[in-house]
């Protein structure tokens, strides 16, 4: 370092000086820096002043040179410039509003351009105004509740608010500050996260979770997920349909063999194992009993869901509470064998019709009478079995029950296998959930004097 000097001296005297008759004349110099590079690479800085000195008789004998090394202190001027200009850089370019604020009055003093296109306002309505006179805070008591936060706790980590842009549009956002100190003056360094978007779609997802677990309650249908690696995930419907607690039953493979009913066991652990091998899974129909040892059925479906190299990850699929139809179905069964039984033991001729006098079923007497089974009578008229003029007037007959809804007898002389009879045919109308039709029956006599019989209906 003094060979720097020393160099820097005699160039300085070589070049700087003045003589007159012999005499230095020199101008006092205000202090400067200068770099002196190094043999090695780097540099070596060095603060420097040279003022003359005077002999007694007053004259000048020379000049002084004043030199400090200030390496170091340079450098860190400059590591805080470079600090300094990445900070600038990260302010300017965030894609997040950052807004730096005086905590003395609370008056902004700096603000990213992330603020402006968030908000909509320009700078001249945002520097050196206070955050309420702004009028960004949808509640100024969440302004307040984030400064006490700050002078408590130094700093605040994602604090949920809503602010106001210029249009009215409300945004939410997570703010997160820092009290920060700049040449002994403090300051507040807030960072604001715009997750209005985010909230948005998790409220949406929170409104169709709502809507899945309303009409999973509504139609008794649950739904569960059963991964390869033997998690298994259910609705909150499921858990009811199998009447078990959340907070006390833990679904898995045991757990759930053992809540069907012991004649079906084998036949799920068979499509269990039949799904597990790759297998399409279809419909199965089973039992379960409930903790209170009532039994319920289950209509059980399931998909397999594959990843892009067709490899089995999980399996998803529904449980619907079918008990309801079931007993509906066994009721509906024992009504029609009953029915069944009655039509086909009763002495009358029986069949039913449709509203446009179309056949649906008869009973086998009436089918013999014309010669044919029972269901070969199913979606024909009167014109395929009787004369044309008869048949049509079946046909209006059956329109005047039909519109007026009443009950309606006919008696009317027939051939029989060569033989005169009179046929007796009554008809009512029946109106169910499914259709209109009527119910039409009859019975054969010799002769117009032998009592008539009517079964209604």
């Amino acid at each position: 370092m003094a060979a720097h000097i020393m160099k820097f001296f005699l160039k300085f005297l070589n070049g700087g000086k003045k003589c007159t008759n012999g005499v230095w004349q020199v101008r006092r110099k205000k202090p400067r820096m200068t770099r002196f590079l190094e043999p090695m690479g780097g540099w070596t800085g060095c603060r420097w002043e040279i003022q003359p000195w005077y002999e007694a008789s007053g004259e000048i004998g020379g000049i002084i040179l004043f030199s400090e090394v200030i390496t170091e202190r340079k450098q860190m001027e400059e590591t805080l410039r470079e600090s300094e200009e990445k900070f600038a850089i990260l302010f300017r370019s965030s894609p997040d509003p950052i807004l730096l604020t005086a905590i003395s009055d609370g008056r902004v003093i700096e603000a990213n351009d992330s603020i402006y296109r968030i908000t909509g306002y320009i700078p001249e309505e945002v520097i050196g105004r206070t955050n309420l006179e702004i009028g960004w805070w949808v509640d100024p008591a969440d302004h307040g509740r984030y400064i006490e936060m700050l002078q408590k706790q130094g700093r605040v980590v994602g604090m949920e608010a809503a602010f106001r842009a210029k249009s009215g549009e409300i945004r939410i956002g997570q703010l997160s500050g820092e009290l920060i100190d700049i040449q002994g003056s403090k300051y507040i360094l807030s960072v604001f996260r715009d997750i209005t978007e985010r909230r948005q779609m998790e409220e949406a997802l929170s409104e169709k979770d709502g809507l899945l677990t309303e009409s999973q309650q509504i139609a008794h249908i649950g739904s569960w997920r059963y991964d390869m690696e033997g998690r298994i995930t259910w609705s909150d419907e499921t858990y009811h349909i199998y009447g078990v607690s959340q907070d006390t039953f833990i679904p898995n493979a045991e757990t759930f063999i053992n809540l069907i009913h012991p004649d079906d066991r084998s036949a799920m652990q068979a499509w269990i194992n039949a799904c597990m091998s790759g297998e399409k899974p279809g419909e199965l129909e089973f039992r379960t009993v409930l903790p209170d040892g009532s039994i319920r059925f289950i209509s059980g479906r399931g998909d397999l869901k594959h990843n892009t190299v067709n490899r089995l990850i999980y399996m998803a699929g529904t449980a619907q509470d079918i008990t309801e139809r079931r007993q509906a179905d066994d009721a509906l069964l024992k009504s029609e064998t009953l029915y069944r039984s009655l039509v086909e033991h009763l002495p009358q001729l029986i069949f039913i019709k449709d509203r446009n006098s179309v056949y649906i079923s008869c009973n086998a007497k009436y089918a013999h009478s014309l010669g044919i089974k029972p269901e070969e009578i199913v979606g024909k008229d009167d014109s395929a079995f009787y004369p044309r003029e008869l048949a049509e007037k079946y046909r209006a007959d059956d329109r005047t029950v039909i519109d007026t809804g009443t009950l309606k007898d006919i008696e009317e002389k027939y051939l029989v296998e060569g033989a005169e009879r009179w046929f007796i045919r009554s008809s009512c109308l029946t109106v169910t959930s499914m259709a209109i039709s009527l119910v039409c029956w009859g019975y054969l006599r010799t002769s117009p004097s032998t009592r008539r019989w009517r079964l209604r209906c």
